[in-house]
């Protein structure tokens, strides 16, 4: 039986999706697409929930298995590259911890 991800880890995974969707998705360029919003969040949440690493996982850059569908994986790539640089201007501290993160070594990951 898979059991839920509820660890520090993974939660903070979950706030920095959020803010970056959030922040991506209140940009007036992608304003009204609040359907495509929910399903990436769903989507995403639900990866994270499930994730194999559990709270050892790495950031999904640096990731050794790519859990998403390749659509899901272009959005989110897409919403990343938009929101990393405002990111820094709206939640520094995550963003300091995201980057130091993904620096780290992906060592026994498997």
């Amino acid at each position: 039986m898979v059991r839920k991800n509820i660890g520090p880890v993974i939660q903070e995974e979950k706030q920095t999706v959020m803010y970056m969707l959030d922040i991506y998705y209140s940009y007036p360029r992608h304003q009204g697409r609040q359907k495509e919003k929910q399903a990436l969040e769903k989507y995403v949440m639900t990866r994270l929930d499930f994730c194999r690493f559990g709270d050892k996982k790495p950031t999904c850059k640096t990731c050794p298995k790519h859990c998403y569908r390749q659509d899901y994986q272009d959005k989110i790539q897409e919403v990343m590259r938009f929101s990393g640089p405002r990111m820094l201007m709206k939640h520094p501290i995550l963003t300091f911890k995201h980057l130091i993160k993904e620096k780290r070594k992906t060592e026994g990951v498997h």
